[in-house]
């Protein structure tokens, strides 16, 4: 019994340094592809699907937006109609055996918008409120169709200190000269990256090749040039490099 019990421990042993090896093996080849453009609504991301998702043939897709659908008076998307073209990308991504997890708006600072888009617009609601309703909706659709939904607009809200502050997650005029209300900061995106970063890890199976579909948030509005690259993907990317890195200098 004694000698049984022992064979097996040391198959368990095997079987977790086995599947630690190649979870290892599985990050050094993560392809991590950013399909943020700036400016555009979900209706947008339909019409782009197949050649800015399915053509790099992903194992996963990272589905972000909502906040032009909500407050970009040029390129608003009504709420119902969000909706159906969230679950059109959900069922278009699952019918080709892709995983996808949907990241939700964050918040914007409403006095920053209102200085760019007419207050008619919003018909009285503060634009904020109006983002958490297509926020809901993601949490709704997620919950429905069984699709993991990372709540940033809650991260943020919660610790992003929201508003006009040097050290807000969100871009404004202290922090760097401009009244946006609307991007991340440097740190913002990096809060964005660690959380998309766990909800993958949590998977058994990691993904080589991931594509992250959105808007300017996906994108790195205000964070991105061609000497630097402080967008939410290509932090993605650096968190599996760094978990490379790690597991090498342990080993």
């Amino acid at each position: 019994m004694h000698s049984i019990m022992k064979i097996s421990y040391v198959y368990l042993i095997l079987l977790i340094l086995w599947f630690a090896g190649d979870r290892e093996s599985a990050a050094t080849e993560v392809q991590v592809i950013n399909s943020g453009r700036n400016g555009q609504n979900s209706r947008q991301f339909v019409e782009r699907f197949e050649k800015d998702a399915l053509s790099h043939k992903p194992d996963l897709i990272v589905l972000g937006g909502g906040t032009n659908d909500a407050i970009n008076s040029r390129n608003a998307v009504e709420l119902l109609e969000y909706s159906a073209n969230i679950r059109t990308l959900i069922e278009r991504s699952h019918s080709n055996g892709i995983q996808l997890i949907l990241i939700t708006a964050i918040p914007c600072v409403d006095t920053y918008v209102l200085q760019r888009h007419p207050a008619a617009f919003f018909q009285g609601q503060a634009p904020s409120t109006r983002v958490k309703d297509y926020v809901n909706e993601v949490l709704k659709l997620g919950e429905e169709l069984k699709v993991p939904v990372i709540n940033l607009y809650q991260a943020y809200e919660e610790r992003g200190q929201i508003g006009e502050l040097e050290t807000s997650w969100i871009q404004n005029e202290s922090n760097s000269g401009r009244k946006d209300g609307v991007h991340p900061t440097a740190e913002g995106y990096a809060v964005i990256a660690e959380k998309v970063y766990q909800q993958i890890m949590k998977q058994p199976n990691l993904p080589k090749r991931i594509v992250c579909l959105g808007d300017s948030i996906t994108f790195g509005a205000g964070v991105r040039t061609k000497e630097s690259d402080a967008s939410y993907p290509a932090q993605l990317l650096k968190l599996f490099q760094k978990e490379v890195k790690t597991k090498g200098n342990a080993d």
